[in-house]
């Protein structure tokens, strides 16, 4: 890992268990950002760049730390080999950091807002006295610090802080999740508050629960954590499938030029290898029949609230042939069938300790299948009006099983599931 120094601005690097304390940056890259070859040899121009660097720099020294790491220089791009190296470890060097600097370019106090700030902050001081800088206030139940309580107080600047294009990016979700400490900052470098003092606002610009932004990601299901970046951009296409790599705990090769879906359905396959959680398969698409793995995660927008059952769980496994996927026994070999996932959405008003699994429907002929009707989710939304299925009679379901393979479609095979839905329904009516 290489790191600058915060004092003199050289760059050390270093392995494992010699790796100093560290503080690090998040930041949305403009135009024109520095690079390591610059940094290294002092040829760096003037201008927004350098000073967000030397200002990042600053803080970390003024904070006590003498070692700081900044995406933009830390990382010699000329080598594929080190870019690779630092995307698949970067969830990790955020996570271990011991504070994350936000940089929000967009994001100006005004004169006024920041004597507010002060005058409030030095008020409730004089009144309540002092324990830290987290000294806290019971607002509606919910324990604040002074902070958060004049900031959720001032609805114009939440407005503008969650109106921060740092918010819809793919790169920055594993930058507000992995951190333990963070602090944000304006275009000015005025403290904003911690990540604790603006969650709320956080999560009203983000739609990730507050609590989720504090726990630790493998106790979030899958599904919830890919409805994170549903709504997130990245500059090139394949990185909307790299920049979740830390969020899932996966390694693999950057194949630039590969495109988007092929880029995620390759992370899809790698959570599979580790995973068992079938909230996977629980995404929502127009698209009219597919295989099991989501083409790209804006498919996951509605799967928020889900969470998994501990029991049962099947295995699957990614074949030359399809995803190798088991059924229950009694399902029939051919036409449309009920596949019932091992989740369900945790605002179901169904006792929690016997709820209604989620469920997808293939079309299944003799072993091999894929996904239709890719829109519904509910039981009993599809034509067919299948029954809700309690956790309970999940298990038995699971008993006796056989292995299907489900694939990616071809073009004449969604035109004839097509025209095989449309009588299904009428059959139905």
């Amino acid at each position: 890992m290489r790191l600058l120094n915060t004092r003199s601005l050289d760059f050390a690097e270093f392995f494992d268990s010699d790796i100093p304390k560290y503080a690090i940056l998040s930041h949305r890259w403009g135009a024109r950002e520095i690079g390591f070859k610059e940094v290294r040899k002092r040829t760096a121009p003037a201008g927004p760049a350098l000073r967000k660097i030397e200002r990042c720099c600053r803080q970390a020294a003024s904070d006590g730390w003498q070692w700081v790491w900044i995406d933009t220089c830390c990382i010699d791009k000329r080598s594929s080999a080190e870019l690779s190296e630092a995307i698949n470890s970067m969830y990790k060097w955020y996570q271990r950091s011991e504070v994350c600097y936000v940089y929000l370019s967009d994001f100006h106090f005004s004169p006024a807002e920041l004597s507010e700030k002060s005058s409030f902050l030095l008020s409730t001081i004089l009144k309540h006295g002092t324990q830290g800088p987290f000294e806290s206030v019971k607002e509606g139940g919910r324990l604040m610090s002074r902070t958060a309580h004049w900031f959720n107080g001032q609805p114009d600047l939440m407005r503008r802080f969650g109106n921060c294009v740092w918010f819809t990016r793919g790169w920055t979700l594993q930058e507000l999740l992995a951190p333990k400490s963070q602090f944000f900052f304006d275009a000015e470098w005025n403290e904003i508050g911690t990540k604790l003092d603006l969650s709320l606002a956080i999560s009203a610009a983000t739609k990730i629960r507050e609590d989720y932004m504090l726990v630790p990601m493998h106790e979030i299901c899958i599904a919830t954590r890919m409805s994170f970046a549903a709504n997130r951009l990245t500059s090139r296409e394949e990185d909307i499938a790299y920049c979740l790599l830390g969020l899932f705990d996966v390694a693999m090769p950057l194949l630039y030029g590969e495109g988007a879906t092929n880029a995620f359905q390759r992370l899809q396959i790698e959570i599979m290898r580790k995973s068992s959680d079938e909230s996977l398969f629980a995404w929502t698409s127009d698209v009219p029949a597919s295989g099991l793995l989501a083409p790209n995660p804006t498919c996951f927008a509605d799967s928020g609230t889900l969470v998994i059952f501990k029991q049962p769980r099947r295995r699957f496994a990614m074949s030359n042939i399809g995803l190798e996927f088991p059924v229950p026994d009694h399902l029939p070999e051919k036409g449309s069938i009920p596949i019932y996932l091992n989740c369900r959405r945790s605002y179901d008003s169904i006792a929690p300790q016997d709820p209604n699994a989620l469920c997808i429907q293939l079309r299944v002929k003799d072993n091999d299948a894929f996904r239709i009707r890719c829109d519904l989710l509910d039981p009993a939304a599809y034509p067919q009006r299948y029954e809700h299925l309690k956790v309970r009679d999940l298990r038995n379901e699971m008993k006796n099983t056989r292995n299907i393979y489900v694939r990616q479609p071809n073009v004449i095979e969604v035109a004839h599931n097509n025209f095989l839905s449309s009588l299904e329904e009428r059959q139905l009516q």
